[in-house]
């Protein structure tokens, strides 16, 4: 039991560290597995070659996306993820991490509803949406080693930009132009 508790500190202490060192390219950030840690090294590593905080200009120019602002998680279960929250002014609000969550496990939440599944890039993909958020709310992952690259997208109650643009379909606009930037082997 102590040693499980040393673990749980080693995990609440680097999110703190990770949150508290903000958005930037390279390694900072990734979680890494510790000697202690309880859990198999595919859980606890992140995906590596994506950072969702550091788009191509070309990215956020065509979204219009603004201010950037970390979202990093360590869930109660395995499950983890970084990367920036996006703000598209008129229309809506995209979350775009990289996750421990795969396109498998999104196939098989029970919670969420399957919208497509599609390849990006030459990466299965998938959409999915809570049942209580359709036409409001939608993610696509992309494929990824240990994960997957993950665009949430929530709509707000009256856009301007997102008019005749379903959620699902601004995530995977948004996945087709990112997908691309993954690093290869990753």
């Amino acid at each position: 039991m102590e040693r499980a508790a040393v673990a749980r500190i080693l995990v609440v202490g680097g999110a703190i560290s990770t949150f508290l060192g903000g958005c930037s390219a390279g390694s900072q950030g990734e979680a890494q597995p510790s000697s202690s840690a309880t859990s198999t090294a595919e859980e606890s590593v992140l995906p590596t070659g994506f950072d969702g905080c550091a788009l191509p200009q070309f990215v956020i120019d065509a979204e219009e996306l603004k201010n950037p602002e970390k979202d990093d998680g360590w869930t109660a279960g395995r499950n983890k993820w970084l990367g920036c929250g996006w703000i598209q002014p008129r229309g809506y609000g995209a979350t775009i991490t990289v996750s421990t969550i795969s396109v498998e496990q999104v196939r098989t939440n029970t919670e969420h509803v399957v919208g497509e599944e599609l390849e990006i890039s030459g990466r299965a993909a998938i959409t999915s949406y809570p049942s209580a958020q359709a036409g409001k709310w939608c993610t696509t992952n992309v494929e990824m080693k240990n994960g997957s690259m993950e665009i949430a997208i929530n709509v707000q109650p009256k856009p301007e930009r997102s008019v005749g643009r379903h959620p699902c379909d601004i995530s995977k606009d948004l996945a087709s132009m990112l997908a691309p930037t993954i690093q290869s082997g990753s």
